[in-house]
């Protein structure tokens, strides 16, 4: 059996409205935090609301100007300057994956005189952080309870997924009603995103017994809420399974990995400064289709949420069934949020694909998969 190694030092609140229990939750932390938002966000009521919960507590909030969503690594030192100036113990991500990743690198090198060049290039960062709180506005965030974030390089554009070990959020809120002012395009894409993040971490070599269950649970509450999409009247359902789907699924990937659809999303957000859901939704059917090939015992496993009995079956058989059932379900909400043709000539495609496989992640999955391989997906994607 595998040895599990399992520990997540992250409360989490998880529901509909638990953004009025930060206050509590954050007491003992410091008193003084600093707001890092989406720029869309940091305008808006929502900071001026997280204001006066914290004032509650006797935590002064300082406001900060919003992360644009094609920020680069270079703009954590803005956050890392405001934090030392304020004299924060406390950095507050709120929004996106790119702006809680900013957000989480400035909390681990406000301590000290490092830079985000520095992380970038490989220097640890300082021992001393800030307490890191984190306030996602969408259902998912596959590096929220570890030490990993997500980093674009402003020299090159390159797509760069850092490790801090032992430094995961000393808190996450997830309140699913900070996704009601979402586009349905942008919420069907994080729902999709999610799946995608849930199915690679279910065929990670890395997986083991608990995580692959927590996987299971995670589809199955994506499928719930994927079913209650096309029903306006069930708006907040729908986010509330979502939210748990992302939730469970972080979990699970606090003890196993990503893939090669995420890599290749992550690495053509970075070069074209698109949104990363809308390009994971797209790369979902290919992920689906190799892992039914791949890993068909792990796929035939998932028939049991969509009411299809493949008992009797040959795994190989009962995983494409699976598959085929799963890509009826979500094609018309991917069909729905396609981006326009994403111009690559031969070269790009290729540097592209060789960007993704430098990521740690990429070879997680069963059989190897080559340039060749992404090169395919791509062409056939894109």
């Amino acid at each position: 059996m595998k040895e599990l190694d399992f520990f997540v030092p992250s409360r989490i609140l998880l529901g509909s409205d638990t953004l009025s229990r930060l206050s509590s939750a954050a007491e003992g932390l410091g008193s003084r935090a600093l707001l890092v938002a989406d720029s869309i966000l940091a305008d808006g009521p929502l900071p001026e609301r997280i204001s006066g919960i914290l004032e509650q507590k006797g935590i002064k909030l300082l406001m900060s100007t919003g992360v644009p969503a094609d920020a680069f690594h270079d703009h954590t030192d803005e956050y890392v300057s405001l934090a030392k100036a304020g004299q924060c113990q406390i950095i507050i991500g709120l929004g996106g994956i790119r702006t809680l990743s900013i957000a989480k690198a400035a909390a681990a090198l406000a301590g000290g005189s490092r830079r985000a060049d520095d992380l970038v290039d490989g220097f640890p960062p300082p021992a001393k952080k800030l307490n890191y709180i984190e306030i996602p506005t969408t259902c998912r965030n596959p590096f929220m309870l570890m030490g990993d974030l997500l980093l674009v390089d402003s020299r090159n554009r390159q797509s760069r997924i850092l490790s801090i070990p032992d430094f995961a959020p000393r808190l996450v809120v997830m309140d699913s009603r900070l996704a009601s002012s979402l586009s349905d395009k942008y919420a069907f894409a994080t729902l999709m995103d999610t799946f995608l993040y849930t199915l690679e971490g279910l065929i990670s070599n890395r997986q083991n017994f608990l995580s692959e269950s927590l996987f299971l649970k995670a589809a199955a509450q994506l499928v719930q809420a994927q079913a209650l999409s096309a029903r306006p009247e069930a708006a907040d359902a729908f986010r509330d399974y979502a939210f748990q789907g992302g939730m469970t699924a972080a979990l699970g990937l606090s003890m196993s990995s990503l893939g090669f659809g995420s890599a290749l999303s992550f690495v053509l957000a970075g070069r074209k400064g698109l949104p990363k859901s809308l390009l994971g939704a797209m790369v979902l059917p290919e992920v689906l289709q190799w892992a039914a090939r791949t890993a068909p015992d792990k796929i035939m496993r998932l028939s049991p949420i969509l009411a299809e009995d493949t008992r009797g079956m040959e795994p190989v058989k009962a995983a494409a069934r699976t598959a085929e059932l799963l890509l009826g379900l979500f094609q018309e909400t991917i069909g729905s949020i396609r981006l326009e043709n994403i111009s690559l000539t031969r070269d790009a495609a290729a540097d592209v694909a060789d960007s993704a496989l430098a990521l740690p992640f990429c070879q997680s999955g069963p059989g190897a998969v080559s340039q060749g391989d992404l090169l395919g997906i791509i062409r056939r994607t894109f």
